[in-house]
């Protein structure tokens, strides 16, 4: 997890963010991002950045998101069980 703290000209604090990546990787089939962008909406997580790509069959796809706003458990347990139960 990475700390963002911007500051204005005057060195006063505007924000800060505790920015994490996510690589999702597997077989491509629809509605992988929804069901991932939609877990991360419900738990009030900001999608950052996001890139995702094809390769062959498989489905790749990172996320830097922001979950300063979100008050939810968020080690790689809680939500990685949450987004793939009943997908494998």
């Amino acid at each position: 997890m990475y700390k963002v703290i911007k500051s204005n000209c005057k060195g006063i604090i505007q924000m800060e963010k505790e920015l994490l990546f996510i690589t999702v990787i597997g077989q491509d089939r629809k509605g992988i991002v929804a069901k991932i962008s939609n877990y991360l909406y419900e738990n009030e997580i900001n999608i950052e950045d996001i890139s995702q790509k094809i390769i062959g069959t498989y489905f790749v796809m990172m996320m830097l998101v922001d979950i300063s706003g979100s008050t939810k458990c968020h080690d790689d347990a809680c939500g990685h069980q949450r987004i793939n139960k009943g997908h494998r």
